[in-house]
């Protein structure tokens, strides 16, 4: 009975800790820093990542939402701000930035698969299933990130 309790156990609860793991592996891997450019001109969106390298979340986010306030276009300012509010662990806001990465027809688009990232880290009912869906898509249609989705699907 213990035995079973324990596999029980595992099963249920083990899947979901071992998803947000992924997720967060990935972002100590990938989204500890972000690549500055070196530029002669003052940068807005690069000040934006050396305070986002420097671990000042809150003040990246407020200088990406500056730009994207100037320029609602700017795609790169909307995955920046999307990746601070991850890392706020202010996952709709994160959500609602990469969904609007998502309209944008970029060669190479991280929108859906960050969207997925995001659900796993929120984990609310229904976000892991809604993850899956997302990874599948990024797999399906050979997008940004499908090594990782696929290697994230392989583990569930």
């Amino acid at each position: 009975v213990v035995v079973a309790l324990a596999v029980g156990w595992y099963l249920f609860f083990g899947k979901t800790s071992s998803s947000q793991q992924l997720a967060d592996n990935y972002i100590k891997e990938n989204l500890t820093t972000l690549s500055v450019t070196m530029s002669s001109t003052p940068d807005t969106i690069q000040n934006g990542l050396r305070l986002y390298n420097e671990g000042r979340y809150d003040s990246a986010a407020k200088q990406f939402e500056r730009v994207i306030e100037r320029d609602t276009g700017n795609y790169l300012a909307k995955e920046y701000a999307g990746i601070v509010y991850l890392r706020l662990a202010d996952y709709d806001k994160a959500l609602a930035y990469f969904q609007q990465l998502e309209k944008y027809s970029l060669f190479s688009n991280p929108a859906i698969f960050y969207q997925a990232l995001t659900l796993l880290k929120r984990n609310y009912p229904g976000d892991k299933q809604q993850a899956r869906r997302l990874l599948e898509q990024v797999v399906d249609k050979d997008l940004e990130g499908k090594q990782t989705a696929q290697h994230w699907l392989k583990k569930w």
